[in-house]
């Protein structure tokens, strides 16, 4: 899912929104107009897609998140609202599955470097 999320930038609604044409929208984003229409022709293509800055950009210039990954926000939301609030079993601290599962975890990151 995390590939198709960042392959559905509209970028016809991308300039609907922020009022720019190619030209400037190839401007504020300091690249070329050949880049955005690649976005645009083949989404999956050689992960043709808006780097981090160029999408925080993008999103000060009133593009919506909807509109750069084809998300619908508010549905997504009400999704994660509706799972965050089911009734869940509380986790056991104490229990020997917690604890393994915890110190395999530690000795991951460790072993990946990160702590």
């Amino acid at each position: 899912m995390e590939n198709e999320f960042l392959h559905k930038i509209n970028v016809s609604k991308v300039l609907e929104e922020t009022g720019l044409d190619m030209s400037g929208l190839s401007e504020l984003l300091d690249i070329e107009e050949q880049t955005i229409n690649r976005w645009k022709k083949d989404k999956a293509q050689n992960g043709n897609r808006p780097a981090f800055n160029a999408v925080v950009k993008m999103l000060r210039k009133g593009a919506t998140v909807e509109t750069l990954f084809g998300v619908d926000y508010a549905k997504a939301h009400q999704r994660d609202k509706a799972a965050s609030t089911e009734e869940r079993k509380p986790i056991d601290l104490d229990s020997p599955e917690f604890q393994a599962a915890v110190k395999s975890a530690i000795v991951d990151l460790k072993t990946k470097g990160l702590i």
